[in-house]
């Protein structure tokens, strides 16, 4: 946390690095990226992300390539893993997972906002790690620490998951309506109609 400080502390605001481009690049595309999904599309995709990202790192086609360059490599694994969370974005929403995921009570925009955060930082975070090493180093030492450092790898996939169980715990959880029982069980009427 004090190198995160620290660095924080080093920006020079009149002569920005691409560090705080990019920093100040994803948070402004994720407030409005999140505004213009909204919270269901929202979580649909977060659902979309993990699954692509679980595909993209155990398909054994991926190992058994002829031999690529480092630069191929990223290029595919990032179009993959994009293409993927695309094609199961348009398979899942029209799903039951979507219904599902639509039908449970809204969250504040502020939540949205957070969770659109969290998502634009988890793909940055992705794609980035797919990047060669040898790459690493034209990126400044704030970008760095962020999305590419293994501790950051790890929160940006972890805290989205923590964040939904924190909303979900504090949200009322509709339940759906009860029918009367019929048949054996049901109490007799005493009127003949």
């Amino acid at each position: 946390m004090d190198n995160l400080l620290y660095y924080l502390g080093q920006i020079s605001w009149g002569n920005p690095t691409w560090d705080v481009f990019l920093i100040v690049f994803v948070a402004v595309i994720a407030i409005l990226y999140g505004l213009f999904l909204g919270r269901d599309k929202l979580m649909l995709i977060f659902v979309c992300l993990y699954m692509s990202l679980a595909i993209t790192n155990v398909a054994p086609w991926l190992r058994n390539l002829p031999p690529l360059t480092t630069d191929q490599l990223f290029i595919l694994k990032s179009g993959i893993f994009i293409g993927v969370v695309i094609i199961l974005f348009l398979l899942l929403s029209r799903s039951t997972l979507y219904r599902t995921i639509a039908n449970t009570p809204k969250h504040s925009g502020l939540t949205v906002i957070i969770f659109s955060i969290l998502h634009v930082g988890l793909v940055v975070s992705v794609i980035l790690s797919f990047m060669p090493s040898l790459y690493e180093k034209f990126l400044g030492p704030l970008t760095q620490k962020l999305f590419i450092s293994e501790t950051a790898q790890f929160l940006w996939v972890v805290i989205p998951i923590i964040m939904m169980a924190i909303t979900a715990r504090h949200q009322k959880i509709p339940t759906l309506p009860t029918k009367p029982a019929h048949g054996f069980f049901q109490k007799k009427s005493k009127t003949p109609f």
